[in-house]
Order: C-alpha cells, then sequence, then structure tokens
C-alpha cells in the first residue's frame, strides 16, 4: 500500500537509538530490512512496496517471501546488501552485528538502528519507521488502534481475582525463559500474569527443579518448529511432574513464536492470546 500524504522536500535529521544521527532521504524507495520484525513493521505502515530486500526468516506478511534475501538476521552478507542499492537500511541492536552496520555506513549506506523491548518501544519504533518512510499518519493509525486493543486487555486483567503465576519456556535443550526487560515478560505482566523468572537476567537458563519450586499456574511454550509431533512432545514432557499446579489442572499451551518472539505488530495478538489463556487458568482455579 502507497502512502499517500505530503512528502518533506529535504531529508529528513533524526537520532536512532545508538545514538547516532541521520539525514535520510525524504522518501526512501528502496529498502534493505535486516530483521523480519522490522519487515512486519514496515509492511503494517503501508510502506512494504518500496522494501527490496529482507533476511531469511522474514515470511510476514505472505508478499514478503518474493523479496531477495540477504541472508539472517544475524549474519547478514554486505554483498547482498549493497547489490540491492538500498538508500536505507533498518536494523535492531541487539540482533544485527554491530560490523555489518560500520561497515554499511563506510561505504555510504544510511542504516537506522532501532530497539524495541517492550510495547510502548515498539508503538514508538513503529511511529519513527513512519517518519522516515513518508509514511507517518498511517503509522499513527495503526499504533492507535494496536493501543486500543492493549488498554483493553488491561481492563480485563484488573478484573482478575489473582493473577497467575507464569512459566514461559523459549527454549528446550537447554531450557531458556524470559526474565526482566524482555517483550514476553512485558506481555505476561500486561496480560495480567506473574512471570516467575522475572529478574536481572533477561534469558536465563532454568532446571526443573527450579519451575517446580515457583509452582506456576500455567506453562506457556513457543517452539520454531509447529510440527504436531514436536509440540505434543513438548508438552508431554511435563506430564510426569504433577506437583506443578500448572501441570495438575491441565494448564499447558503451546503457542506460535512469532506472536512472541518478534517485536512487531503481531506481538499486540500474542498479548490477547495469553490474556485468554490467563482467563481460562483463572476459570480453572474457582
Amino acid at each position: 500500500m502507497m502512502c499517500l500524504l505530503a512528502l518533506p522536500a529535504t531529508a529528513i535529521e533524526i537520532e536512532d537509538i545508538a545514538g547516532n544521527v541521520l539525514k535520510v532521504p525524504p522518501y526512501p524507495r528502496r529498502i534493505v530490512s535486516l530483521a523480519p520484525s522490522i519487515t512486519e513493521c514496515l509492511f503494517s505502515i503501508g510502506c512494504g512496496d518500496r522494501v527490496v530486500g529482507v533476511t531469511l526468516f522474514s515470511d510476514y506478511p505472505p508478499q514478503v517471501k518474493k523479496l531477495p534475501r540477504v541472508g539472517s538476521y544475524i549474519q547478514p552478507n554486505i554483498e547482498k546488501i549493497l547489490a540491492l542499492r538500498p538508500d536505507l537500511c533498518l536494523a535492531t541492536k541487539d540482533g544485527n552485528p554491530r560490523s555489518l552496520v560500520m561497515k554499511l555506513k563506510e561505504v555510504g549506506v544510511d542504516v537506522f538502528v532501532v530497539d524495541p523491548r517492550d510495547i510502548d518501544s515498539l508503538f514508538d519504533t513503529m511511529l519513527v519507521l513512519g517518519r522516515l518512510t513518508g509514511c507517518y499518519i498511517k503509522a499513527l493509525e495503526v499504533v492507535n488502534r494496536l493501543k486500543k486493543q492493549v488498554k483493553e486487555v488491561e481492563k480485563r486483567s484488573r478484573t482478575f481475582f489473582r493473577h497467575p503465576r507464569v512459566f514461559f519456556q523459549i527454549g528446550v535443550d537447554p531450557m531458556v525463559t524470559v526474565g526482566s526487560h524482555t517483550l514476553i515478560d512485558n506481555l505476561i505482566t500486561l496480560a495480567g500474569g506473574i512471570n516467575i523468572f522475572s529478574g536481572r537476567f533477561s534469558y536465563p537458563r532454568v532446571s526443573v527443579e527450579q519451575v517446580i519450586a515457583r509452582q506456576p499456574d500455567i506453562i506457556v511454550i513457543t517452539s520454531m518448529v509447529n510440527s504436531r509431533p514436536n509440540l505434543q512432545r513438548l508438552k508431554e514432557f511435563w506430564f510426569q511432574y504433577g506437583e506443578i499446579p500448572a501441570v495438575k489442572k491441565g494448564n499447558i499451551f503451546v503457542v506460535n513464536s512469532d506472536y512472541f518472539n518478534r517485536p512487531s505488530p503481531r506481538a499486540v495478538e500474542g498479548l490477547r492470546i495469553l490474556s485468554k489463556l490467563f482467563e481460562k487458568v483463572m476459570e480453572s482455579r474457582k
């Protein structure tokens, strides 16, 4: 969808999360996205028609699958990026190598770095991307709609008579969960839950014994491998630990990782999914 608004006549001067002040074209026409989450944000605000390159696991929306690949977001290929002649590259602080960002800048490519770590900073990122691309009006419209959905979830969570204790598993071997200052931790809180491993480590490794000791009311598992046998295996692992309230009540759920691992507009759908699961858990405890 093309953005329809008056375009600025001069370059936009804006500071990114890394503290770099960029003067970018007023209407960049060849954008390379260096993370799946950024790709989703760009398409949601109406400038997907100007994205000319994406990373390997960018798969949403469906039309993204036809775009050229520039490697993974952890190991982008600078030659492939330059071959696309971008007038703007968009990178993430915690995913893309800093060395790549520096090399691109050295050869004259504008690179803007974002770092959305929760819902609020995601919305801020979308608005900044709107300014950068000339799609601010559309970005503001999308963000306002998403904010309304978030407020509805928060309102519902305030009706809980008790907040469920949540274990959110994102890794199997080793077992990894989420701590504070992560998108998933923020989603758990907004949906009315208590993250049992909230703490100073963002992605701590944990043991079964630690999970048992913290007695979660619900276990939520994400997996990059969404085959039915794999998902069932992940759930069945916990069946042997009946002393955990979540296992005793059957409150073990597997969810699509794309709604939780990517700081993109679909994270709000992840929030709504958690809200419904938490409501179900609260009902099972009455």
